[in-house]
């Protein structure tokens, strides 16, 4: 049978056996040295330990002593090695550790780092970022310097042989200007100058950090008129006609040097030029031309050219653009407009109030169509001055290069001016060329225009402008015409206008003037006087004007007014309201109308003043008062002054006011069973204090007053305008409208106003008063006082009461002793005292206005020549 071998291992003893039959391992004790032996114990080989070669290696004991002879002598000889993380910097605060740094070494930097941790002098490590970290030169760069740790200080090396060195400055800026060794390493140190040793700087290299180009670029081009020498074009001479060439020159910076290329639009729709490197085109090379076909119309052609390569420039700073306009003309163009497109305005404002000509107005043109009652610009020698001017053509118009120009005046020609192609600005009789204009800047209407909207190349036409000027006074009075005329390019319009030589504003005279009552309407009567109200007529004749109408006459409906004039007596109401006249209705008996259209030369001065007919005036101011009338006139030169006819009074009376005779205001509260009104009375018409009455009679409804009542010749005072007074104008006159009866013949004395209120269960009343009287006096008919009082039945209110019974100085009739009514002495109404809004109280002592006839209570009231009451009520 064959031998088995069956590999494995088995400890056998302290042998190492390979499989069940193979060869043992054996430590030999004796000779200590590691045997392989056969299974029958012979030795075929021993095991040695060599010098170890990598690192897996075991050593060999003489290998280790000498590795560590001098362990116990000298550190340095030991190294770091390896182990741990498998990085001694990071973390860690000593950054220059490494596998080959002795201990000694590792030691010593660390104790340096140890105490500028402990005098926060350390600074572990530095770095630096920039604002910016290529560019075209000149760049400028900017660092900002992060730090872990406390620097104080740096030094930077910004690679192209400049630094600073020892600033405080952690953000430095830098300006590259050499290129040649771009891109840059820049090196910064970073430290604290109160520190030493490890631990207190740190050194950062930035590879590659900053490139810098060539200078950017920048695209430009100049144009000429020539394909070499000449000026450049430049602003309004960036201009060819149709058909010409026009050259480009490339002035583009920062290329000549490097391998450029370019673009260039010529802006007319045209293919680009193309421009290689070194070609015609490129900067210092010959120009690029081009030749336009079209015009640019009323527009502009943008040249446009591009930088599209440059070799050595920052690649984000290549591609400038830049453009230039050119204008291109059309040198067949048509001409300009003519003086027949032109409008020549009148430099003269239009004087007065909507002119417009008089009929038979004096015609001094040949060429003009005005016409009666048309409107016109109006001229005086005042208003247009020394000369009458048009304005000067608001365009130029063309040709100022031949034909002639005239001033046109009425017709005629009145001076001429022939062009030729010099300036032929100047004054010729009345024309006056202003100025003359190339058409470059004119558009075909000869308005300003720009260079880009131009149409006409320059010295291809030449415009004017032009006014006419002719002396004021040398015009004749009426129409006349101006225009200009050009001998090639034809006229203006005709412009019409009127010199008139009534100047002043019109003059209303009322010298002659009358004044009637037409209609009188419905009176109101008060005191026997009558008085407008608000529905009667009147005449208004021989009014007169002059200054009014010369050549030209107003465009207005109401070229006369009449209004209320001053007012009389103190009254402030109106009697009429203004009223505005037609020309219709002022035409006189000698007409000064054609068809409507007033004449010229109508009332034109004070010596051929003009008659207006009769106007008819109404009353109907709505007021209540007594005054004249006032008038006035209008024309073109505005609104005369009111004149007054004077000496003619017109009475209205509307409404009520002041104390009312037919209803003096009594109290309601006052006394019982009646609540109305006071009443004038008649039947004491008689010049006496105290007049003898009927007792019987009931006066309030017996004896009423109307307004109606005849008082002329009487003693009776007349309710004027809301007051009582003593009045003695004769109001019979004309001088009055409406006329009234005569109150001043017989009437100069003493005049009484009697009235008479009713109530019962009252024996007291107060009198509330306002002006002077000279005497008031009371009676009760029916009563004891009729026979107690020794003036007739009445009792006196300047007098005060006696005290108790009834009031009378004839004690055997039952009086008191006294004939006073007052119930105090401060209710005295004392004679000739002026009063206002005074209260006094009236006493009928025992008796009572219940017992009285009628229940009346009568007052009469005296009053002399100053006298008058304008307030008067019962309470």
């Amino acid at each position: 049978m064959a031998n088995e071998y069956r590999y494995g291992q088995k400890g056998v003893s302290t042998d190492l056996q390979f499989g069940k039959r193979g060869p043992r391992l054996v430590a030999n004790a004796t000779t200590n040295i590691l045997q392989v032996t056969a299974a029958d114990g012979t030795t075929l080989s021993n095991v040695r330990i060599a010098n170890a070669t990598i690192a897996t290696d075991a050593v060999t004991k003489a290998q280790l002593d000498a590795s560590v002879a001098n362990v116990s002598t000298n550190a340095y000889n030991i190294t770091l090695g390896s182990g741990g993380d498998g990085s001694f910097s990071s973390p860690g605060s000593v950054t220059t550790l490494t596998g080959s740094t002795t201990v000694s070494e590792a030691i010593d930097r660390l104790n340096e780092v140890t105490e500028n941790i402990r005098n926060n002098t350390y600074v572990k490590s530095v770095d630096a970022t920039t604002d910016v970290s290529s560019g075209g030169n000149p760049l400028t760069v900017t660092l900002t310097i992060s730090v872990v740790g406390n620097a104080n200080q740096y030094d930077i090396d910004w690679g192209d042989g400049s630094s600073d060195n020892a600033t405080s400055d952690s953000t430095p800026s830098h300006t590259y200007t050499d290129n040649s060794n771009s891109p840059y390493e820049v090196v910064i140190v970073a430290r604290n100058t109160n520190g030493s040793g490890e631990g207190s700087s740190a050194t950062v290299t930035k590879t590659n950090f900053i490139t810098l180009y060539t200078a950017t670029p920048v695209a430009n081009f100049g144009l000429f008129a020539a394909s070499s020498g000449g000026s450049e074009l430049t602003g309004n001479s960036r201009e060819i006609d149709a058909g010409e060439t026009m050259y480009l020159e490339n002035t583009t910076t920062n290329s000549s040097s490097a391998t450029c290329t370019y673009q260039i639009n010529w802006g007319d729709g045209s293919a680009n030029t193309s421009v290689a490197s070194g070609g015609t085109g490129d900067v210092g090379q010959a120009r690029a031309s081009h030749t336009y076909t079209a015009d640019s119309g009323s527009s502009t052609y943008t040249i446009t050219m591009q930088q599209t390569a440059h070799s050595t420039a920052d690649p984000g700073e290549v591609g400038s653009t830049t453009t230039e306009i050119l204008k291109v003309y059309n040198g067949s163009i048509a001409a300009p407009s003519g003086l027949s497109s032109k409008t020549l305005v009148f430099g003269e404002s239009s004087s007065g109030s909507s002119p417009k000509l008089a009929h038979g107005f004096t015609d001094n043109s040949a060429e003009d169509s005005q016409v009666s009652g048309s409107s016109v610009t109006r001229i005086t020698n005042a208003s247009a001055g020394t000369n009458t001017r048009t304005n000067i053509l608001s365009s130029f118009s063309y040709n100022a290069d031949g034909g002639t120009l005239s001033a046109i005046v009425d017709g005629s020609a009145s001076g001429a001016i022939t062009f030729s192609n010099a300036d032929d600005s100047g004054t010729a009789t009345d024309l006056i060329v202003t100025e003359e204009s190339d058409y470059q800047f004119l558009s075909t209407a000869g308005s300003s225009t720009s260079f880009s909207s131009s149409l006409y190349s320059p010295g291809l036409h030449q415009g004017f402008k032009a006014r006419i000027s002719t002396g004021t006074a040398g015009l004749a009075v009426g129409t006349h015409s101006f225009k200009l005329s050009h001998s090639v390019t034809g006229d203006t319009n005709i412009l019409s206008f009127t010199k008139d030589d009534v100047t002043s504003s019109p003059t209303t005279s009322m010298t002659g003037a009358t004044l009637v009552q037409a209609s009188a309407g419905t009176l109101k009567y008060i005191s026997g006087v009558p008085y407008y109200t608000n529905d009667a007529t009147l005449t208004l004749g021989g009014v007169t004007i002059h200054d009014w109408i010369g050549q030209c006459y107003a465009d207005t409906s109401s070229p006369f007014t009449v209004t209320n004039g001053t007012n009389q007596e103190s009254t402030s109401g109106s009697a009429i309201g203004t009223q505005n006249y037609t020309y219709a209705n002022i035409d006189g008996s000698t007409t000064f109308l054609n068809s409507g259209t007033p004449k010229a030369n109508t009332g034109p001065n004070s010596g051929a003043a003009y008659s207006i007919g009769d106007l008819t005036v109404n009353v109907n101011g709505g007021g209540i008062g007594i005054e004249q009338l006032k008038a006035r006139t209008f024309s073109v030169n505005g609104n005369g002054s009111y004149s007054e006819l004077t000496g003619k009074y017109i009475q209205a009376f509307n409404g009520s006011t002041g104390i009312d005779e037919e209803n003096i205001a009594v109290s309601d509260s006052l006394g019982a069973t009646h609540d109305d009104d006071g009443k004038r009375i008649t039947g004491f018409s008689g010049v006496a204090d105290t007049p003898a009455f009927d007792s019987s009679i009931n006066n309030y409804t017996a004896n009423v007053w109307t307004g109606s009542q005849t008082i002329a010749g009487t003693p009776e005072a007349v309710t004027r305008w809301g007051s009582i007074e003593h009045f003695d104008t004769d109001l019979s006159s004309s001088a009055y409208l409406p006329t009234g009866p005569d109150l001043n013949t017989g009437r100069s004395g003493t005049q009484y106003f009697t009235f008479a209120f009713r109530r019962t269960t009252m024996a007291n009343f107060t009198v509330r008063l306002s002006g002077k009287v000279s005497g008031f006096f009371v009676a009760a008919p029916g009563t004891t006082i009729d026979s107690a009082s020794s003036l007739n039945g009445w009792i006196d209110a300047g007098v005060t009461y006696g005290g108790a019974g009834c009031p009378g100085a004839n004690t055997g009739a039952g009086g008191n002793g006294s004939n006073g009514t007052a119930f105090t002495s401060g209710d005295r109404i004392v004679d000739g005292t002026t009063y206002s809004n005074d209260t006094f109280t009236l006493t009928l002592g025992d008796q009572n206005a219940s017992n009285s006839t009628g229940n009346n209570i009568l007052v009469r009231i005296k009053l002399e020549s100053g006298d008058s009451l304008t307030a008067l009520s019962i309470e």
